[in-house]
C-alpha cells in the first residue's frame, strides 16, 4: 500500500519542483531550500516568518541570518522533476551537502531529518485516513 499525501495531490512535483539558493551579498552566506511555488513566493514566506520571529512569534531559522542584512539575491539552482515532497527534500539535501551553506547539517543528520519528516507526514496521513473511515 502506498500513502499519498494531500499536499502531493495538489502540488505538481513533476513540473513545478525546484531547488533554490538565497545568497547574502553582505556576508557571502548561502541558504538552500526547495519549493513547488515560485521562488519569489517562497522568499515572501521566509520574510513573513522572519518578521514574526522579530515579534517573538516564530522560532529562529538559519535563513534569518541572511535576511537580517536585507542584502540578498535568490537564485534557482535547478528544476527537479520528482513524484513527491520527500523526493524533493532528498534533492534539497543533496545540494545542502554539496554546497557550503548556513543550513548544512551534515549528510547523516540531513538525511535523517528528511526521513523523519516523511515519517511524520505519513503518520499524519494514516491518522487522517482512519478518521475518514470512521465517518
Amino acid at each position: 500500500m502506498s500513502i499519498i499525501l494531500i499536499t502531493d495531490m495538489v502540488a505538481d512535483y513533476k513540473n513545478d519542483a525546484k531547488v533554490y539558493m538565497i545568497l547574502c551579498n553582505t556576508t557571502g552566506q548561502r541558504y538552500i531550500g526547495s519549493t513547488v511555488d515560485t521562488i519569489h513566493a517562497r522568499l515572501r514566506v521566509h520574510k513573513s516568518h522572519y518578521k514574526m520571529y522579530l515579534e517573538n512569534r516564530y522560532h529562529h531559522r538559519s535563513i534569518f541570518d541572511i535576511l537580517k542584512h536585507n542584502n540578498y539575491d535568490i537564485q534557482l539552482i535547478e528544476r527537479y522533476s520528482c513524484n513527491n515532497r520527500g523526493e524533493l527534500c532528498d534533492r534539497e539535501g543533496f545540494w545542502i551537502n554539496t554546497l557550503i551553506c548556513i543550513n548544512s547539517k551534515g549528510k547523516d543528520i540531513t538525511s535523517k531529518y528528511h526521513r523523519n519528516k516523511r515519517k511524520y507526514r505519513d503518520m499524519q496521513q494514516k491518522n487522517y485516513n482512519k478518521k475518514r473511515k470512521l465517518n
